[in-house]
Order: C-alpha cells, then structure tokens, then sequence
C-alpha cells in the first residue's frame, strides 16, 4: 500500500466531489477486525445505520465528532 502526502489527496478531491451521491456499485468492502490489519469480504450484509454486520464496534460517526480542528 502506498501512502499519499496532504497534496496529492487534494488534488484527488475534485474526482471524489464529482462522484455519484446516490447511485453505483460496490466493488470491494474491506474490514478492518484490528490494528493494521485488512480483511476482504466476500459477502455480507449493510445496514445504513449499523454499516458492516458482524464488525466488532459501531462505525464512526463523523457527525458526533467534537467540534474544533
């Protein structure tokens, strides 16, 4: 896995803003079960709320986080 610097995920921003906000497919889930680890999954079930079933924690909801920088 290569690792990218602040610039070159700015200049990939335009393409992720341009990207269908309702519609497409999923081409690849990927757990992560701990620590640096990475897992495929083959198949599995979404849930809008929950996200992944079977995860061992609640996904990370970026709307409750702590004001500030």
């Amino acid at each position: 896995m290569r690792f990218v610097n602040a610039e070159e995920l700015e200049a990939g921003l335009p393409d992720i803003l341009a990207s269908p906000r309702d519609e497409g497919a999923v081409v690849m889930i990927v757990r992560r079960p701990d620590t640096n680890k990475r897992e495929v999954v083959e198949s599995g079930e979404l849930d809008a709320v929950e996200g992944l079933a079977a995860l061992p924690y609640k996904p990370y909801n970026f709307s409750e986080r702590a004001p500030g920088p």
